[in-house]
Formats: structure tokens, C-alpha cells, sequence
């Protein structure tokens, strides 16, 4: 409890260090960068490394035995496969962009909400639902704001629509 107990004081001051430093401290654009990860990685790695009575304080072999890496590893993919699919460089979204405006903006919102619903569940019968809805959400919230419509109810919308894909044969 003592240790569980000090990791937490240790995360909550690594995640408070850029709100607490002042910005002429010499180590301040190095220690504004870290994230939550950054003081999880920390303690992991501390704690694997202290021994207490010849043990480990964390045995991550133990402690990742009940982890499905395979799912882990495929959300992974998933959602860097949606991040190059929708980087500047690539291309895709613009292109995606400007045909589905130039087809459905001035159309009716209801063939517009239901195709692109449609199209999104076929989808994701080839590919991951989280890359279509990392791929959906930004393409429908172009085309609801062009239309006048709540891009939020619209992603909330895509986000079922992925997730019914999980209800066909195929999944």
C-alpha cells in the first residue's frame, strides 16, 4: 500500500510538474512535453527495477499474463491505419471531402445521414470499425457544418453505425 501510495503521489506531481515549474526553469520544454504516459512508463519502470527481499516490487511478466495483446496490438494498428489515412499528406480526406460535398451538400440530410451510415457499416465489414470512425467523424463534421447540421449528434451517430457492424455474418 506504501509503494501503491507513492506511485500515485509521484504521477500526480510528474502530470502537475509543467503547471508547477516556472517556464525559466532549464529542464521546462523538456518536462512540458510529457503526458500521462510519460510518469506511467516512470513508475512502471521503477518499480520493476526496485527489489524488495530479492523480488521485484512489479513483475511485469506476471502482471501482463492477463493482458489479450492481440487486441491491444490490433486497436493499435487500427488507429495508426486511421492516422495516415487521414494526415494532410495522404491525400484521402480532402479527396473524400470534396466528393461527398460536392453529392451531398444541398441533398436531403436524411439520404445524406442514412447513406453515409450505410456506407460506414459496409465498411467496417473490411476494415477495423475504430479506423472508420477515426476516418467518418472528421469527413461527416465537414459536411454537417457545411450543411448547418450538429456535427456531434452526427458523430454519435457514426460511432453506432460502427459499432452495428459487430451485429452481421461477418464480423
Amino acid at each position: 500500500q506504501k509503494v501503491a501510495l507513492a506511485s500515485l503521489i509521484f504521477y500526480i506531481v510528474v502530470l502537475l510538474m509543467p503547471n508547477i515549474l516556472p517556464k525559466t526553469f532549464p529542464l521546462y520544454t523538456f518536462i512540458s512535453k510529457f503526458n500521462f504516459l510519460v510518469g506511467i512508463f516512470v513508475i512502471v519502470a521503477v518499480l520493476c527495477a526496485l527489489r524488495h527481499e530479492g523480488k521485484p516490487l512489479m513483475d511485469f511478466t506476471q502482471c501482463a499474463q492477463g493482458i489479450s495483446w492481440e487486441a491491444v496490438w490490433m486497436t493499435i494498428i487500427a488507429i495508426e491505419v486511421g492516422n495516415v489515412l487521414c494526415c494532410d499528406e495522404a491525400g484521402i480526406m480532402p479527396l473524400v471531402n470534396e466528393f461527398l460535398t460536392n453529392y451531398f451538400v444541398g441533398s436531403s440530410v436524411w439520404v445524406f445521414i442514412l447513406l453515409f451510415m450505410a456506407i460506414l457499416n459496409i465498411l467496417t465489414q473490411v476494415s477495423h470499425n475504430v479506423t472508420m470512425v477515426v476516418i467518418g467523424v472528421p469527413i461527416a463534421y465537414t459536411i454537417c457544418i457545411a450543411q448547418g447540421l450538429n456535427p456531434i449528434v452526427f458523430s454519435v451517430l457514426i460511432s453506432i453505425s460502427a459499432a452495428c457492424a459487430f451485429a452481421t455474418p461477418a464480423a
